[in-house]
């Protein structure tokens, strides 16, 4: 190394030297140099310098001198040669703070930088101290400050890099820096150009495989945790499916219960059909049978009133006869021949007489036995009230036929109207599921201690008194959709996953199982024992509805009545009104001053609540 030096010279700690002695190797010998080392350096009027020259060794170059004998002159001299920022040398930021003090206008740095091509590109700085800029020189000529960048750069040149070049005032900075951080560097400034970046896609490949391995865990969890759902869907399928084999089971048989009393009833009408029609054929042949009797009888009658008419009529002659002969007994003589006559025709009279008494007696016989054959026949007078009760029974067989019709038409149809509910309450029940199934994963999500709590109580039902009502994020439902922003920002936060008890009996039980010994933190809160009828809105909704609410929150939400009486009691659901609009000033203000006890409503974007002091 050899300081020139025109006008006041500083050689500061640097011994004066002659050139060939501070040179280490023969001219012949560059060969030595590395690609990028330094093979000479020049500055003039740089900070403590007016001209100096170095031409550094191939190897191992120590500049050795008391402070402020220009050492880190040579450093910043180095730096802003090779395209540095004054940022990294941590001293002057600006450029004319370089140049040398007094007269100077200028000064300039230039570096020569070994090449393995044998073209050792030179590089000068120009520094202006009035204009406080600078200007390029490669190898002469003019250049852009990013050519010369670009020839540094790939020169593997790195002022940034600490490992590389480190400035004085940056040596706390380098102090400071890990063992990864310090490999790193020490990559950037030895290695070849893609080391770095392999080195960072192995960092980003590791830190791949870390995430990796975390998200196949997570993966295997949820994988384990699926199938234990499954597990549970598998069994509640079972369940299901029994319930709808059973359920078809109930409506097979209640089809064929309806059929099989249809089926008795149509028999029994057959039977009293049949029971009619014989007893019209037994009360037709009984007509038949006593139809040649009355027809004899009647003859008989004919004749005996004709005999009857016949012997009145002879008693009357004999009567007369009788007369004459007592009349003219004393003409004896006279009518002797008469009398003999007469006595004669009276006897004939009198056997005819016989004859025809016998044949009355006779008639009489026969009479009698047609009576007493008549009287052992079933009388006439029986068998019309046999006729009009069998007729009144097919009557009623007949109405109960067109009875059981009816009920058979009426049961036709229920059973259409049973099997369209039956297939919408299956349809609202696949929705529910579906929707429950939702409501549980999102309770997963948002609380797993809740859901792994609800797991064990699904299970072990059998070990509470009273009924025990899961999260309301699984059980509410929306009535209607449009206000259902509105509602979720009523339902919000612990309330959500809260477990609610009709007894505090079975909370400790809850308490015990899930807290101490599953040891899973759940909220857990007892419904009120006032029913929820008790819980009414302090104004009509009738008076709210010219202010522009159309209802009550509660009106808007289904769940069991315990679960909505904790929030009647607690969050005073039932005297909340919702309004899908936005509500003006001068509404609010009236329904401020008109029902003050309105402390808290619901519009289309906001919560309002007063608070009254």
């Amino acid at each position: 190394m050899a300081g020139n030096t025109k006008g006041k010279k500083r050689n500061s700690s640097l011994v004066p030297v002659p050139l060939a002695e501070a040179r280490l190797l023969g001219p012949g010998e560059d060969v030595c140099f590395r690609h990028g080392a330094i093979r000479k350096l020049v500055l003039h009027n740089f900070l403590t310098f007016d001209n100096i020259v170095l031409e550094p060794s191939p190897q191992l170059n120590l500049i050795v001198g008391p402070n402020g004998t220009g050492k880190s002159s040579l450093v910043c001299a180095i730096c802003l040669v090779l395209c540095g920022n004054t940022s990294i040398l941590g001293r002057a930021k600006d450029l004319k703070d370089f140049v040398k003090s007094g007269p100077a206008k200028e000064g300039y740095v230039e570096i020569t930088i070994h090449h393995r091509s044998g073209n050792h590109p030179t590089i000068r700085r120009h520094i202006f101290k009035d204009r406080n800029n600078s200007k390029w020189l490669l190898n002469g000529v003019d250049r852009r400050e990013m050519e010369v960048k670009d020839l540094v750069k790939s020169l593997n040149i790195q002022l940034e890099n600490k490992c590389q070049f480190l400035p004085q005032d940056k040596v706390v900075e380098f102090a400071k820096l890990d063992c990864y951080q310090l490999l790193e560097e020490t990559e950037k400034a030895i290695g070849t150009d893609d080391m770095y970046s392999m080195h960072q896609r192995l960092k980003g490949t590791k830190e791949k495989k870390v995430q990796l391995e975390k998200s196949l865990n997570a993966k295997k969890k949820e994988l384990e945790e699926k199938v234990r759902h499954n597990e549970l869907l598998e069994r509640d399928v079972r369940r299901k499916e029994t319930r709808e084999n059973s359920l078809k089971t109930i409506k097979n048989l209640k089809m064929k219960k309806a059929w099989i009393e249809y089926e008795e009833a149509r028999q029994i009408y057959d039977d009293a059909k049949k029971k009619r029609k014989e007893a019209e054929r037994s009360l037709k042949r009984l007509h038949d049978r006593h139809r040649p009797l009355r027809d004899k009888m009647r003859q008989r009658e004919a004749i005996v009133q004709k005999y009857g008419d016949n012997l009145k009529t002879h008693d009357r002659k004999l009567k007369e006869i009788k007369g004459q002969i007592e009349a003219k007994g004393s003409e004896s003589d006279e009518y002797g021949e008469k009398q003999k006559t007469a006595v004669l025709a009276y006897e004939q009279l009198k056997k005819e007489a016989d004859e025809q008494e016998e044949k009355i007696n006779n008639l009489m016989n026969q009479i009698s036995g047609l009576k007493s054959n008549l009287e052992s026949l079933p009388p006439p007078d029986t068998l019309e009230p046999q006729v009009k009760r069998k007729t009144r029974e097919i009557y009623s067989l007949n109405a109960e036929f067109a009875q059981l019709q009816s009920i058979q038409s009426e049961l036709l149809q229920k059973k259409g109207t049973c099997e369209a509910n039956i297939t919408r309450c299956r349809e609202e029940l696949d929705a529910i599921n579906d929707v429950y199934k939702q409501r549980l994963e999102m309770l997963s999500r948002k609380d797993r201690d809740a859901y792994s709590a609800l797991k064990w109580l699904k299970e072990n039902k059998s070990k509470f008194k009273r009924p025990v009502y899961e999260p309301i994020l699984t059980l509410l439902r929306i009535k209607d959709m449009n206000y259902a922003s509105q509602i979720e920002s009523f339902f919000s936060g612990r309330d959500l996953v809260s477990f609610i008890f009709e007894s505090r009996e079975d909370r400790d039980v809850f308490a015990r199982e899930v807290r101490d010994s599953m040891n899973l933190r759940v909220n857990m809160v007892i419904a009120p024992s006032n029913p929820l009828s008790n819980y009414k809105c302090k104004v009509p909704m009738e008076r709210l509805r010219q202010f522009g609410f159309q209802y009550m929150l509660m009106d808007l939400v289904e769940a069991p009545p315990p679960v909505l009486s904790y929030y009647c009691a607690h969050q005073h659901l039932h005297d909340i009104p919702v309004s899908l609009n936005k509500l003006t000033t001068q509404r609010l203000n009236s329904l401020k001053s008109s029902h003050p006890e309105v402390q808290r409503f619901y519009t289309d974007d906001q919560m309002v609540r007063y608070c009254y002091y």
